[in-house]
């Protein structure tokens, strides 16, 4: 028995470290290592599974297992199963809003943001809508995807235990700074949730260059 339990150990850490990256919370749609480039979900087109998920503030956590990666978080509200990159982002009435989470750079291991969806100003975001949240991931071999389909709960908290307690959630800009200057105390955002300013600088460049490689993914789903 001993034996079995370790071969299945095993080949759980094996899958592990061959994947790309994991959605710990909220719960994933569905993982397909192989198929984690197909969007806008994964490979995974319908709805399986929606979980409750507050409203308010919240944290959503991935497992990032390439060295570098780039991440971005989109949210879809009020429609049922979006299908294309151009139901997220945008209302029914055609008026956009942020990213839950702008473009942002990580480390390998565990990756989790603070994210308010009420804090969007989204028309029809209320207690009981439904909505999906897309994860956008390139760690520097293509751009990957998953999903989590939520339904919107007011006053709701993340359940205890379901993000890592040895992890600090970061505060990331919902879009990338436009605004230059020529001052040496110029900062922008990074994934640690800090200023970085610098040759920290090169990291935050470097995620926004990697905007175009999103859009150009993006843009043959577009309707």
């Amino acid at each position: 028995m001993k034996f079995t339990s370790g071969l299945i150990a095993a080949s759980f850490l094996a899958s592990a470290a061959q994947a790309h990256f994991t959605l710990q919370y909220p719960q994933t749609r569905g993982f397909d290592d192989d198929a984690e480039v197909t969007p806008i979900c994964g490979g995974f087109n319908n709805v399986t599974n929606r979980t409750e998920f507050p409203l308010g503030p919240a944290q959503i956590q991935i497992s990032s297992f390439h060295t570098t990666a780039t991440v971005l978080i989109e949210v879809a509200v009020g429609i049922d199963n979006p299908t294309t990159f151009s139901q997220f982002n945008t209302t029914s009435s055609g008026t956009t809003y942020p990213p839950l989470v702008g473009f942002n750079q990580i480390p390998e291991g565990p990756a989790c943001y603070n994210v308010d969806i009420s804090s969007l100003n989204i028309s029809g975001a209320t207690n009981g809508t439904d909505a999906t949240i897309l994860i956008i991931y390139d760690g520097g071999d293509g751009t990957l995807y998953q999903c989590a389909d939520v339904t919107l709960v007011q006053g709701f908290t993340v359940p205890k235990g379901a993000i890592e307690s040895n992890i600090t959630c970061a505060n990331i800009a919902s879009a990338p700074s436009t605004t230059s200057s020529s001052s040496s105390s110029t900062s922008a955002p990074t994934a640690s949730g800090k200023s970085a300013s610098g040759s920290d600088m090169s990291m935050t460049i470097s995620s926004i260059s990697l905007v175009g490689s999103f859009l150009l993914a993006a843009s043959a789903y577009l309707l």
